[in-house]
């Protein structure tokens, strides 16, 4: 391994000075050939993800970033293809939010747009992408140049440059993602050329580059390793497809017409999720009782009951039927709501769960509306959700409190939820809670030697008006006044003493004398 790492570390150093002398340029109106090109699909979610202004879990945010850029390439006509490497997935293994972003991004684009996508090769070394490459010849492939900022960047990173130098090997150019910037006309990318001698060395360790790349693949970590922490983590990934299945199998008799995707994303993996949960817990309890050592994190009262964890799925519930009827303004609002280290856990046992259901919905044949499929649940308004559930008690206790559009859908999708998994008593649809267990409580403030400031008095100055009382009437006796101690008011009637013998601005003297102006000149009198 360490000689697999000193290798990626040299062709790194060689690719770096390669790349030194690229030159920005207009990608698709200064050659000819330009008219075709591919871009490396995880290097443009790649180049998004890390988006200053995108927030995790700000779903229709990202893909926005990715139609937008898409669409200006089309408007200027390009000609491009995207492609998925198989292999290059281990990139995203320690985060379920990227695997099922990226899973939803390439489904989103086979079915929702024109763009022609392909996820047919394993990876770059693939006989399949020679052939690819031999029949379109592509003028320069799109590739990212940069990785995550944490330690997981060596690997991606090595990844990515792999797949550059295979590029430059096989005479084709690169243009770096994360320089390509656009005007009305043009569009400007950071442009390296093939040359022989970079062919020649590609060529001569093509075999050792290969091996580097399959270490960095099996290097990567599994994506279950930081979801379960009990033991047996091939078992509960078994467990889990099997109730992914069977959920998505029952729904499709309860749903005979089909539904949109993301009703069918929150019904399947609410229920695969407390399923899971429910058997992860139980083996937890054979393990402690035989006396094994787990990996759990959260022994003893720390881990969230059943119950709790459906009340997570409540909200869950709810905010998936708010996502259809709310507008963005009020969707983007920030909540400073945390979870909970169990219920963080468990959220990402269900996100895990739409990853796995999303691959599935990829490649079966039903009735699903996937016009949604960009906007599948919102961190903020999940998070807002659980706030309002947790200050004000009883706000949804009932469909009347939630109106009738969003009331009785949040009802049709949990009560769903309930039939899929009768076994576990998930409990009625109403009223959706949020306790102590699932949210951090916010911090006493005095306690915390924080000082809270006092919000001002509003209210109408005291006066007497003939005109106010001609148009107003006694309404005017009605609204707010302030009192005459009224510590704003005294400040307002405190006026500024000024002097009148100088001017209230540029404090000059008013009546200025001979000998004062004739200093001011620097005039000497005979």
């Amino acid at each position: 391994s360490r000689k697999h790492q000193r290798s990626l570390y040299w062709w790194s150093w060689y690719l770096t000075s390669i790349c030194a002398h690229s030159q920005k340029v207009s990608l698709l109106r200064d050659f000819v050939e330009s008219e075709f090109f591919v871009i490396d699909g995880d290097s443009l979610m790649m180049t998004y993800i890390h988006e200053a202004s995108l927030d995790p879990g700000q779903q229709l945010h990202f893909f926005y970033l990715v139609e937008s850029f898409l669409f200006d390439l089309t408007q200027k006509k390009a000609k491009y293809v995207i492609a998925f490497f198989t292999d290059a997935e281990c990139i995203w293994n320690q985060s379920c939010l990227h695997l099922s972003m990226r899973t939803a991004l390439i489904v989103h684009l086979q079915h929702n747009t024109k763009v022609p996508v392909h996820t047919e090769f394993s990876n770059c070394f693939d006989p399949k992408w020679k052939d690819f490459l031999d029949e379109n010849h592509p003028y320069f492939l799109v590739i990212s140049d940069k990785a995550f900022p944490t330690r997981r960047r060596h690997r991606a990173t090595g990844i990515f440059h792999i797949l550059m130098l295979h590029t430059l090997g096989h005479r084709i150019n690169v243009v770096l993602a994360s320089g390509m910037t656009q005007d009305i006309l043009r569009v400007y990318g950071y442009h390296t050329c093939s040359k022989p001698s970079i062919v020649s060395t590609f060529q001569k360790n093509k075999a050792d580059l290969k091996c580097i790349h399959e270490h960095l693949v099996n290097l990567a970590p599994k994506i279950y390793d930081h979801v379960f922490y009990t033991g047996h983590k091939e078992e509960l990934v078994k467990r889990m497809q099997s109730e992914i299945n069977r959920s998505y199998s029952k729904l499709k008799d309860l749903w005979p017409k089909g539904s949109d995707v993301s009703s069918i994303v929150c019904v399947v993996t609410c229920s695969a999720a407390l399923n899971v949960y429910a058997y992860e817990m139980t083996m937890a309890q054979t393990a402690a009782e035989r006396g094994e050592k787990t990996e759990n994190k959260e022994d003893g009262p720390d881990r969230l009951a059943i119950q709790e964890a459906a009340d997570i799925c409540r909200i869950y519930c709810l905010h998936v039927a708010l996502l259809r009827h709310l507008p963005l303004s009020q969707r983007a609002l920030k909540s400073d709501t945390q979870w909970t280290g169990p219920a963080q856990n468990f959220l990402v046992l269900r996100r895990m769960t739409e990853y796995f259901l999303l691959r599935h919905l990829a490649v079966t044949v039903w009735k699903v509306d996937l016009t949604y499929l960009t906007d599948l649940s919102d961190g903020h308004l999940l998070r807002t959700v659980a706030k309002v559930c947790t200050e004000v008690p009883g706000c949804a206790e009932s469909e009347h409190k939630l109106g009738s559009k969003i009331g009785g859908e949040y009802r049709h999708i949990w009560e769903t939820v309930a039939k899929l998994s009768p076994e576990l008593d998930v409990g009625p649809t109403f009223p959706v809670t949020c306790t102590s267990g699932i949210v951090v409580p916010p911090a006493n403030k005095a306690e915390s030697g924080t000082t809270v400031q006092k919000t001002p008095t509003i209210g109408l100055i005291p006066m007497t008006s003939a005109l106010a009382e001609e148009f107003v009437g006694d309404f005017l006796g009605q609204l707010q006044h302030l009192d005459r101690e009224d510590p704003a008011l005294e400040s307002l009637c405190k006026l500024k003493v000024f002097d009148e013998a100088f001017h209230w601005h540029s404090r000059r003297p008013l009546v200025e004398t001979q000998d004062a102006r004739v200093k001011e000149m620097r005039i000497i009198p005979k």
